[in-house]
């Protein structure tokens, strides 16, 4: 549990409250509607420091992929890959469940799912890449093919994790607060 703690404990220093300008300690820490899923004033915070750490992670394979590291792109790969799973899995948990019985707006809750469904298809196509190049081994024969690939899922997940920060986080608030727009 301390190897977890590690990786998703507290990231920024900023409160969500800040961010959001929402006043925390008023609301409380409501359920969703039908939940027991309460709302979290740090988990946005959170799940930016996962991003950073995964965006460490992912820094760490291409350097590894520069350096022709082959022997260390297994273990790393796999790392980057639990990382990955841990924090779409919390996501899944807490954000998409809780905005889903939260959000009544079409629009919001539209791209809200759609969001969850796009996650859905990284996460497999990153998954399949990972297990891939564990199972056949990143060599001299395929490291040019790796570092494209790796390219390619790194633009993808930047891109998805500023959409996530920009747009997607914002919609997560205390569950009065839908009750009030």
């Amino acid at each position: 549990m301390r190897v977890l703690s590690k990786w998703f404990g507290k990231g920024s220093k900023s409160p969500a409250s800040d961010r959001i300008g929402v006043d925390f300690a008023a609301t409380g820490a409501p359920y969703a509607p039908g939940t027991r899923i309460a709302y979290d004033a740090e988990l946005i915070t959170r799940f930016e420091g996962h991003h950073k750490s995964l965006l460490k992670l992912f820094d760490n394979l291409s350097r590894l992929a520069d350096e022709r590291a082959y022997d260390r792109l297994g273990p790393a790969l796999k790392k980057f890959l639990n990382v990955l799973q841990q924090h779409v899995l919390e996501e899944n948990l807490k954000l998409y469940v809780y905005l889903e019985k939260c959000i009544d707006d079409g629009d919001h809750a539209q791209m809200m799912h759609e969001m969850k469904l796009e996650m859905g298809q990284i996460g497999r196509r990153v998954r399949a890449f990972v297990r891939h190049h564990i199972e056949f081994a990143v060599n001299a024969d395929n490291i040019v093919k790796f570092r494209q690939e790796l390219k390619e899922i790194g633009a993808v997940l930047v891109d998805r994790i500023q959409r996530e920060e920009d747009g997607l986080y914002k919609l997560y608030m205390p569950p009065r607060h839908y009750e009030q727009a």
